[in-house]
């Protein structure tokens, strides 16, 4: 089949597909050993030069017996495509999925800064013999800047690395199972929504009991919520999520080119 015209036929018709090149070259590959094996079977009788140039009809019998290149793209995207419960449901995992993916992402780094939080203090009292009384007549203006830089970097924290770390799965996911590009490109406009309505509120403790730090959802529908809070916060996700997308499709194309 290496020589066949229909093989050049099959090989638009994966790319067709958007199947990667390494699973093209691979299949290919594949179907060239099937396509020998039928040769060598049709040809057993014949000498080799008539094995290595058969006949046109037998060329024709041989492909009708593989089977059309249209039909053979198509059964292997869906057989591509098919690998993962992912793949096969785009639906669910870009528009379902997103948001509990969030949540478990946010659960997954508030269990990591609890740790380390935990690893701190315990490793502060027993190496260095912290005790409340070493942080109770801090300087009011040293505390002040210590909250400040504590309230700023768990507002990073919860802002960043979770819808970040879903927005990249996504975008592996959408790689992994060469999808339409449009679909991560739904699940980080999702993502880039839920960023837009998250809030967060503080308080720096000036006197004991008058700080807090809360966190959560909010939705005015006034023009100015819209135009001044909600939208740069959706632009500036959203085109983090573009850039996601657009590594991931550049990484398809590397791999296209170079397969391993």
């Amino acid at each position: 089949m290496a020589n066949h015209p229909s093989r050049d036929e099959l090989r638009s018709e994966l790319e067709r597909q958007k199947l990667p090149r390494a699973y093209v070259e691979r299949l290919l590959s594949e179907l060239d050993d099937h396509y020998e094996d039928l040769l060598d079977e049709r040809s057993t009788s014949m000498g080799a030069a008539r094995k290595l140039q058969p006949e046109r009809s037998t060329q024709d019998d041989l492909q009708t017996r593989l089977g059309e290149p249209a039909q053979l793209a198509l059964f292997a995207g869906e057989q591509y495509h098919a690998r993962s419960f992912w793949g096969r449901h785009p639906w669910v995992t870009y528009l379902l999925g997103p948001l509990p993916l969030l949540v478990v992402c946010w659960i997954g780094f508030a269990l990591a800064f609890s740790a380390c939080s935990f690893a701190v203090v315990y490793g502060g009292a027993y190496v260095f013999g912290w005790t409340p009384a070493t942080f109770a007549n801090v300087n009011v203006y040293v505390d002040v800047y210590l909250q400040a830089a504590v309230i700023a970097f768990v507002c990073w924290y919860v802002i960043v690395p979770a819808p970040l770390t879903a927005a990249w799965l996504l975008c592996r996911t959408y790689k992994r199972n060469a999808l339409d590009w449009h679909w991560p490109m739904i699940g980080c406009a999702l993502l880039a929504i839920t960023a837009g309505c998250f809030e967060i509120s503080y308080r720096i403790a000036t006197e004991p009991g008058k700080g807090f730090l809360s966190f959560g959802w909010n939705y005015h529908g006034t023009a100015s919520w819209l135009v001044c809070s909600f939208l740069p916060r959706f632009v500036v996700a959203m085109g983090i999520g573009l850039l996601l997308v657009k590594r991931a499709q550049q990484q398809s194309v590397v791999a296209a080119i170079n397969p391993v």
